[in-house]
């Protein structure tokens, strides 16, 4: 055994340069001088150290082994560890790949395209995971398009002869796109000055009222959607509601319109006209010189229409009452006007005396108003404002004969707000409805 102690001390003298240095031994080739922690320090870059290898019983028969003793099982082909009293296996079956390398967390906006990356190592397959479920084997996963269902945390392992890599991780964050902006209906000649605001709440981005049109506005509270609207008596005004984040921006408008404040007046023509009345504008033109003529100021119209213009589609649609001129209320407003009935019959001119009835005979079957006569006054107009077209049962009596340009053909007469009769358009004169705009 002597002998062969010696052999091998001359063999690993002849292949290696040992150095000795206070607190530690350097076994290399290159001369260099142990490492101050070791206590051997053994140097290569062609050969590795051996450790003592024996069978299992072998192992079991070292009396009384230290702690930490290594060797390596030539029965198992493990190394062998003691630690706590009892001998340790550790076992290496291969050499895993290194673990992928991934671009790191992520932060993406819905809706976005996103393609995931590991590095590549050479012959290795690739498994991507996630707690949303998540899973691929390709190297360079894609998630098209990216929603919030896909926020979570992604891991990714690669496996080389059946040898897997520790798993690298990511996050991925993502930010919804804003919420869809809707401001609300439109809100048209509101009576007074304020109105409030009706658009949505906004789920995800920050919101902000903005004027985008109109003098003289004012939003309250800008980021609220309900928030009061201040502006002036006749102006309109378009509104933005805008909802905004990092990964885009939302908006919708909504017109907001104040009516010019007060009441508007309302009268029966003290004169009475044939059909030819120069059209609309003649119509027109007629209410606005009886206005001027009893010293009412405003714009004027005739309660008059044509099958392409009606009251309907060309008066202003007061947010403020109608009144006789003596102040006496017809509607509260347009919508009250053009219900189907009124409140008050419109039996005033303009001077504000009380029309009597114009019309030749009896009409017992039309109805008719407090006082007991009846008020005929050109029209073609439905209680709704709009066109009423011709009477089956009076196929020549029709006002689109000439649209108030002629005395020929037939004419529409109302002889109350909600019931129609006919005339023979040369036959007679009634009056005019008159409506301040």
């Amino acid at each position: 055994m002597k002998h062969f102690l010696l052999s091998l001390f001359l063999l690993l003298m002849a292949a290696a340069t040992m150095q000795a240095q206070p607190g530690g031994v350097s076994i290399n080739t290159s001369g260099q001088n142990p490492h101050p922690s070791a206590m051997i320090d053994i140097s290569s870059t062609t050969k590795g150290a051996l450790i003592p290898r024996m069978a299992e019983n072998e192992r079991d028969a070292i009396s009384n082994p230290a702690e930490g003793l290594l060797i390596f099982n030539t029965s198992s082909k493990c190394f062998n560890v003691y630690k706590n009293s009892n001998w340790f296996e550790l076992c290496g079956n291969c050499i895993a790949p290194p673990a992928p390398v991934t671009g790191g967390d992520v932060t993406i906006c819905e809706g976005n395209n996103l393609s995931l990356s590991a590095s590549s190592s050479p012959g290795s397959a690739y498994q991507w995971s996630s707690n949303t479920g998540f899973s691929s084997s390709d190297q360079y996963p894609a998630i098209n398009p990216v929603t919030s269902a896909d926020a979570g945390t992604y891991s990714v392992t690669a496996t080389l002869n059946g040898c897997t890599s520790a798993a690298s991780t990511l996050n991925i964050f993502v930010v919804p796109l804003p919420t869809t902006a809707n401001a609300g209906p439109d809100q048209i000649n509101l009576a007074g000055t304020t109105a409030t605001l009706a658009a949505n709440t906004a789920i995800a981005g920050n919101p902000q009222w903005s004027i985008i049109s109109g003098n003289g506005g004012n939003v309250a509270s800008p980021t609220t959607p309900t928030s009061s609207f201040s502006g002036q008596l006749g102006e309109s005004y378009i509104l933005r509601w805008t909802i905004t984040n990092s990964c885009g921006t939302s908006y919708d408008e909504v017109t907001i319109s104040f009516a010019a404040g007060g009441p508007k007046k309302v009268f029966m023509t003290s004169t009475t006209y044939n059909a030819n009345l120069g059209g609309i504008s003649g119509a027109n033109a007629k209410c606005q010189t009886r206005a001027a003529a009893a010293g009412l100021t405003g714009t004027w119209k005739a309660w008059i229409s044509t099958s392409s213009s009606s009251p309907s589609t060309s008066f202003t649609q007061s947010a403020y009452p109608y009144q006789l001129v003596d102040g006496t209320q017809v509607a509260a407003n347009w919508a009250d006007l053009t219900d189907g009935s009124i409140g008050t019959v419109i039996n005033k001119n303009e001077f504000g005396s009380t029309v009597s009835f114009n019309g030749p005979g009896s009409y017992s079957g039309c109805g008719s108003w407090a006082g007991g006569y009846f008020i005929m006054a050109w029209s073609a107009t439905k209680a709704n404002g709009t066109f009423n077209p011709v009477n089956p049962s009076y196929p020549t009596c029709s006002t689109t004969w000439s649209d108030w340009m002629s005395t020929s053909g037939g004419g529409d007469i109302w002889i109350q707000w909600n019931n129609q009769n006919t005339a023979n358009c040369g036959e007679s004169s009634y009056h005019l409805m008159c409506f301040e705009q």
